[in-house]
C-alpha cells in the first residue's frame, strides 16, 4: 500500500530483514523514492574478531514507480506480464550498473562505496555506504544560502575527478544536481568530503559510443540538464554530464537554481553570477553551461581545467583571428613548443569568414614554452615570451606546414583553400586550423606485393579512375546523354557516377544549396547534415530533416543514432501547435514528390528492351568501392559481414579525420584477422595523434 504521508509508493515494512550475499539487513527508515528505485537506511549485524557491532548501510531497491506493486506479503514485487520485458530489462541494467559502480568506487573514494548487489523477492537490489552529512542543498541552507568560490571549488572539484573517473568506464551519470552530493564526514571537524550518490538513470556505453544501458524512459532535473538530455541520450555525451556540474558550481555561487536550458540566455549567466566571483570561475561556468552542446566545453577534463590557474588558456576564452573569433573548448594536446586546444567559431561576435559555421571545429596552436620567466596571466596573456630561438623556429615550421602560410608578424587573411589562419595575440602567436581542411602527414603504408606498395597502388587507382571519368565524359557528349544526368543544376558536366563525390564535398563543405538539391532528389545522405544545419535557428525545418533522416539514414549507426538524438531534442523544444504546423507540411511534401516534378520535365525517352544484368557479385562491389572510395557501399559491405571492407574503411575514415568511425572499424578487422596490417597501421597512426592517450577510446587496441 501506498505510503500518503511520505509520498513513497509501496516502500518495505519497517523490520523486513533481506538477506543478502554477505549479511542480513533490517529496514530501519526509508530515505527516498525515484523513478525506478526505492532507498532504505538498514542496520546489519558484524562480528569483527570477538567484538559484535551494528552497523548502518543504505539499500537501493530495484523498482520502477508506477509500474510495480507488492505482493500480498508486503515484500515480493509484482507487475503485469504486459509490463515483464520492460521491467526484466531495467532490473538486468540495474544489476549490472551496481556491479560496475562495485568496482568504479574502489578506484575513487568520491563516488559512493557499492559493497554488495544481489537478487530476492522478485527483484534487485545494492548495498551502498549510509552517508549521514547531508546532500549539498541543505549544506547550503545551513551556510546561509550560499557558499564562498573558495568553498564551492573544493567540492565541485572532487565530484568532477569522480565523473571523469565514470566517463573512463564510458559511463553517464545523468542526474548530477545539488541533492545527489552528499557529506562524508570526516575525523576532524570541517574535514567532510563530498561523495557521489544516486545511479538511478546512469547509462553505459561501448568503446564505439553506443549505448548498452536498456532503459524504460528519458529522465532529466530542471535547470541541471542540458535542453538534448530532454530527449534521449543514444551515444556517448560527456558534455552532458559537463553542464550539469556547471550548473551545481553556479548554484553553490548563486544559491539558486539555474533556469531550464530551454530558457538560458546568453546574457542570464554573467547577470547572475555575483561581482565577487572570479573570472576563471565565470568562464568555466558559462562555456560549461554553453545551450549549443557544440559550444558547451566537451570533456570534464577541460572543465577541471577551466576551473585551475595553468599554463593553458581556460575554457570559453575568447581568441580574436582576422577572419573569425574562436571560443576555446579546452586544452586537446600539450607538446613542448606549443599548446593545442579545441575551439568553435564564437557566436558571439561577427564572423568574417564567409565558409566559417558554427558547427566547425578547429584545431588552435598557440605558442608557449615552459620556463621560468614564462607565466600566463589571469586574462591569458603571456610574459616572458619570446618570438625568436629554435622551438620558435620549429614551431613556425609546423604552422606552415598545416596552412600553407608564411607569417611574417602579423595578422594576414585565411588561406580559403585551407581554412587556416595565423595572428598575434596574448603577446604570443596562434596558428588556426579548420578540421575539415585539417592536413595529416602523409602515411607510409607497408609493402603488400614485391615492386607495390599501397601508396604507387593508390596512384595506379587514381590514374586507372581518373582516365575512365574523362572516358565516360567524352562518351556522354557524344551520345548526347550528358545534360539529362543530372538536372537538379549542381553541374552538368559531371556523371552519375560522380555524384556521390559531389555529395561528399557538400558534406564536407557544409554547402547547404547543395545538400538542399539532393535532398528534393531523395538523397538519404543530405537529411542529416541538414538537419544540423537549421537545428538552432530554424527547428521545425531541422525536424523535417531529421525525421528524414531517422527513416532514411543508415550509412552508419553514428549517423543513426545522432538522428534519433536531434529528432528527440527537437520533439521537446517545439511546441504541439508547431507540431501540427509541421505535420500538414510532411502530408504536402508527401503528396508531391520531387521525382514526379522530375520525370515531367525529363525528355520521352523510346521504348527499348532491356536485357536483365548480371548480377554483381560482393567481390566485385568491394573491388569498386575501393577504386571509388565509395565508404557508403563498404559500410554496406562491412554491415553485411565482408569482413575485407573492415580495413578499407579504417583507412578511409583516417583519411576524412573521423578517428573514431577509423578506431571502430581498425579494431573490428583486428578481430577478425582479416587486413590486420592495414588496421594495425591505423591504429599505430591514432596513437601518434595521441587518440588513445585519455583513456576514453577504450585503449589501444592489439
Amino acid at each position: 500500500m501506498a505510503d500518503n504521508k511520505n509520498n513513497f509508493e509501496y516502500p518495505l515494512p519497517i523490520g523486513t530483514v533481506l538477506k543478502g550475499g554477505h549479511l542480513d539487513y533490517r529496514v530501519e527508515q526509508v530515505l527516498g523514492q525515484g523513478g525506478f528505485g526505492l532507498t532504505y537506511k538498514v542496520s546489519a549485524k558484524i562480528t569483527v574478531g570477538h567484538i559484535k557491532s551494528s552497523m548502518m548501510f543504505a539499500v537501493k531497491e530495484h523498482f520502477v514507480k508506477g509500474r510495480c506493486h507488492r505482493a500480498a506479503d508486503g515484500i515480493t514485487v509484482e507487475y503485469s506480464d504486459e509490463m515483464s520485458a520492460e521491467i526484466e530489462n531495467s532490473m538486468r541494467s540495474f544489476v549490472t550498473e551496481g556491479r560496475r559502480l562495485n568496482n568504479i568506487c574502489k578506484l575513487n573514494r568520491n563516488i559512493v562505496d557499492v559493497n554488495e548487489v544481489f537478487e530476492a523477492n522478485n527483484t534487485a537490489y545494492y548495498v551502498m555506504e549510509y552517508l549521514d552529512g547531508g546532500d549539498l542543498r541543505s549544506l547550503i541552507r545551513k551556510n546561509g544560502g550560499r557558499l564562498g568560490e573558495t568553498k564551492a571549488l573544493s567540492i565541485i572539484r572532487p565530484i568532477a575527478e569522480a565523473v571523469r573517473q565514470l566517463h573512463k568506464e564510458r559511463l553517464l551519470h545523468l542526474d548530477i544536481k545539488p541533492e545527489n552530493i552528499v557529506m562524508r564526514k570526516g575525523e576532524s571537524a570541517g574535514m567532510d568530503e563530498p561523495v557521489l550518490i544516486d545511479f538511478g538513470i546512469t547509462k553505459h556505453f561501448d568503446t564505439y559510443g553506443n549505448i548498452t544501458t536498456t532503459s524504460l524512459s528519458t529522465a532529466y532535473s530542471e535547470g541541471y540538464s542540458p535542453q538534448e538530455q530532454y530527449g534521449r541520450i543514444v551515444s556517448f555525451s560527456p558534455w552532458v554530464d559537463v553542464y550539469s556540474l556547471a550548473a551545481t558550481l553556479y548554484y553553490m555561487l548563486v544559491g539558486k537554481d539555474p533556469v531550464s536550458a530551454f530558457d538560458l540566455r546568453p546574457e542570464y549567466l554573467d547577470e547572475s553570477l555575483t561581482a565577487d566571483i572570479s573570472e576563471l570561475t565565470r568562464n568555466a561556468i558559462t562555456a560549461g553551461m554553453a545551450k549549443d552542446y557544440m559550444l558547451r566545453t566537451q570533456t570534464v577534463q577541460a572543465f577541471i581545467d577551466s576551473l585551475e590557474e595553468s599554463t593553458i588558456l581556460s575554457a570559453g576564452s575568447i581568441l580574436h583571428g582576422q577572419d573569425s573569433m574562436y571560443r576555446i573548448q579546452g586544452l586537446d594536446e600539450e607538446r613542448g613548443f606549443c599548446m593545442v586546444y579545441k575551439a568553435t567559431v564564437y557566436s558571439g561576435g561577427e564572423q568574417r569568414g564567409g565558409n566559417m559555421t558554427k558547427t566547425d571545429v578547429f584545431t588552435v596552436y598557440e605558442y608557449f614554452v615552459k620556463g621560468n620567466n614564462v607565466k600566463r596571466l589571469p586574462n591569458g596573456h603571456i610574459s616572458g615570451i619570446r618570438l625568436e630561438g629554435e622551438q620558435y623556429s620549429r614551431f613556425m615550421e609546423m604552422a606552415k606546414k598545416h596552412t600553407g602560410l608564411e607569417y611574417v608578424g602579423q595578422s594576414i587573411p585565411m588561406n580559403a583553400s585551407t581554412g587556416c589562419e595565423m595572428f598575434t595575440e596574448n603577446d604570443t602567436v596562434y596558428c588556426v586550423v579548420n578540421d575539415r581542411w585539417k592536413k595529416r602527414p602523409s602515411l607510409q603504408m607497408p609493402e603488400i606485393n614485391v615492386g607495390f606498395t599501397i601508396e604507387n597502388k593508390r596512384r595506379i587507382v587514381l590514374i586507372t579512375v581518373s582516365a575512365a571519368v574523362i572516358a565516360a565524359i567524352v562518351w556522354l557528349a557524344v551520345s548526347g546523354t550528358l545534360g539529362s544526368l543530372f538536372s537538379s543544376g549542381v553541374d552538368d558536366t559531371i556523371a552519375a557516377n560522380d555524384e556521390a563525390l559531389l555529395l561528399d564535398k557538400a558534406i564536407e563543405d557544409n554547402d547547404v544549396e547543395v545538400l538542399k538539391r539532393y535532398a528534393v532528389l531523395d538523397s538519404a545522405r543530405a537529411y542529416l547534415p541538414l538537419a544540423r544545419y537549421y537545428m538552432a535557428e530554424q527547428p521545425d525545418t531541422a525536424l523535417l530533416y531529421a525525421e528524414k533522416a531517422v527513416a532514411s539514414c543508415r550509412a552508419t549507426q553514428a549517423d543513426s543514432t545522432e538522428a534519433v538524438t536531434i529528432r528527440d531534442g527537437l520533439l521537446a523544444r517545439i511546441t504541439p501547435a508547431e507540431r501540427t504546423d509541421i505535420q500538414q507540411t510532411q502530408e504536402i511534401l508527401k503528396e508531391t514528390p520531387a521525382q514526379e516534378e522530375t520525370q515531367n520535365n525529363a525528355p520521352a525517352k523510346e521504348e527499348t528492351t532491356v536485357k536483365p544484368e548480371p548480377k554483381i557479385t560482393n567481390e566485385q562491389r568491394f573491388k569498386t568501392a575501393v577504386a571509388q572510395k565509395d565508404v557508403t557501399t563498404l559500410v554496406s559491405l562491412a554491415n553485411s559481414g565482408y569482413t575485407q571492407a573492415y580495413s578499407k574503411l579504417a583507412s578511409l575514415y583516417l583519411e576524412r579525420n573521423n578517428y573514431d568511425m577509423a578506431d571502430r572499424y581498425a579494431r573490428r578487422a583486428l578481430n577478425s584477422g582479416v587486413g590486420r596490417q592495414e588496421a594495425k597501421l591505423v591504429v599505430d597512426v591514432l596513437d601518434s595523434y595521441g587518440y588513445y592517450d585519455n583513456g576514453e577510446h577504450g585503449g589501444k587496441p592489439n
